[in-house]
């Protein structure tokens, strides 16, 4: 929020007491500077110049940063050389040197772990991780994916990454635990309150469906792959609108609240496919009503996936 940027970052919160303040002091009865000892005018006027100097040092730094941030976004080359040169100190300058495509993978280690150092956050311990198991590195991609948990334990990334990494390193086991994890968010509070309600999260799908792979109770697997399908479907619902109405029909590579058109596209594909999953594995266990919703929940996202590409497709 406003509050707790502003004890981070210098936002428009600062202009605000900056101006009370300048107000407080035109106020008819407001102090009066001409009588205070010299000594203290001085003091305060360099004060008042070290203060704008940092501001304007601080402003720049931003707008460096801010820069590659938008040459990343819009695909084009960021001047990853100005980033350097602001970057001692500043955790989040090293986070995006970090993705400098001309780095070694030990120097994006190495910008990954300073900014993680300098600002401990989900974020830079979640790309450090990455990084780690990019180089094969297990032990301390999975220490990194801990520490990135002891900060925000329900991280919906992170738990997704995680079960990702230990699937592919072939820990079976703890990949499950971490799914199981996974969907038991959906029952919380930080799963259902979200900044963006529009915005429906799919990794507790991703980890229902993994869970429904590992099971030998084939009941057990059609009820997963159900709920995930029926999670499709309320992204299909509430997303898929609101991300049309965003992007106005027409194609665009924009990202708009974490998604891509070809993402929303692969994602009501893969909804499709679970549901039709749902219906078969139902369908085999005699269970003829079920097999029939989520045959329903197939032809629900299938009927969205169409609309959406026609629409698309009538805007070239």
């Amino acid at each position: 929020g406003m509050f707790e940027s502003n004890l981070y970052f210098f936002g428009i919160g600062v202009a605000v007491f900056l101006l009370m303040g300048l107000g407080l002091q035109l106020s008819a009865d407001a102090v009066s500077p001409e009588f205070s000892p010299p000594v203290m005018r001085r003091s305060l006027a360099v004060g008042a110049v070290t203060v704008l100097a940092f501001f304007g040092i601080f402003a720049y730094r931003e707008v460096v940063k801010s820069n590659v941030r938008y040459d990343r976004a819009a695909k084009a080359s960021p001047d990853y050389g100005s980033l350097k040169s602001i970057a001692d100190g500043d955790g989040e300058a090293h986070f995006l040197l970090g993705y400098d495509p001309a780095l070694s993978n030990n120097a994006r280690i190495a910008e990954f772990k300073e900014a993680a150092q300098l600002e401990p956050s989900v974020k830079h311990l979640r790309l450090l991780a990455n990084a780690y198991s990019q180089t094969g590195n297990d032990g301390s991609a999975d220490r990194a994916f801990r520490d990135a948990l002891a900060i925000d334990p329900n991280n919906l990334e992170t738990l997704a990454r995680l079960m990702e990494f230990d699937r592919d390193a072939g820990h079976q086991q703890d990949a499950i635990e971490t799914a199981r994890r996974l969907v038991a968010v959906e029952s919380k509070p930080y799963f259902e309150v979200r900044a963006l309600p529009e915005i429906i999260p799919l990794q507790t799908a991703d980890a229902r469906v993994f869970l429904a792979s590992q099971t030998a109770n084939h009941r057990e697997a059609a009820d997963q792959l159900a709920a995930a399908a029926n999670l499709h479907v309320q992204y299909a619902r509430q997303t898929v609108p609101y991300l049309r109405n965003s992007w106005h029909d027409v194609q665009t590579d924009m990202m708009m609240a974490g998604e891509t058109q070809a993402g929303v596209f692969g994602k009501l594909q893969h909804g499709v496919e679970l549901a039709k999953s749902a219906a078969t594995a139902y369908r085999s266990l005699g269970l003829g009503d079920k097999a029939a919703g989520a045959t329903a929940l197939a032809t629900e996202i299938q009927s969205v996936l169409d609309d959406f590409t026609r629409a698309l497709e009538a805007s070239k």
